[in-house]
């Protein structure tokens, strides 16, 4: 009889252990789970901040470029390329300070690397290295490539 009242007695120890363990166990959940949708929306507003001020940076010379399009839709237009010019770059400038790069000028003459570019006419075969001449500048952020320089064998320079 000792030996059945002991047993039990450690039976219910086990079993409020047990229990124990497994309301912590739910409340680490519900506690990571927290975390993570605090981080997720911690990381929301950064890129919100992020993108504000890029917006405010930029917002000047955009709003130029607006109203450069509406002048450039009307009859009397007297819009000439330096006026658009100086407003894109200074958008462009504003974007390198970003982290926007620009990979490759028009007319450079480069060695091919299918990491940084793509050929503008289909070719059977191109060895890297190969010099190509740069059509369309490529667009880089950090180390990603967001849009390949378009590029042509250079003899079509």
């Amino acid at each position: 009889m000792k030996l059945a009242s002991a047993f039990n007695t450690i039976l219910k120890r086990l079993r409020g252990d047990c229990v124990s363990e497994e309301s912590e166990l739910l409340f680490l959940r519900s506690e990571l789970e927290r975390l993570k949708a605090e981080r997720e929306q911690l990381e929301r507003n950064s890129v919100a901040q992020c993108y504000t001020r890029l917006f405010q940076e930029s917002s000047s010379p955009l709003s130029q470029l607006i109203l450069q399009i509406y002048v450039a839709e009307k009859p009397e237009n007297t819009l000439t390329a330096s006026d658009v010019l100086v407003h894109i770059k200074k958008v462009l400038s504003i974007f390198e300070q970003h982290g926007m790069t620009v990979l490759g000028r028009p007319g450079e003459i480069v060695a091919f690397d299918p990491n940084l570019h793509e050929l503008a006419a289909p070719v059977c075969h191109i060895d890297q290295n190969t010099s190509v001449c740069v059509r369309f500048p490529g667009i880089g952020y950090g180390s990603t490539v967001i849009r390949k320089a378009l590029v042509g064998l250079e003899e079509n320079h």
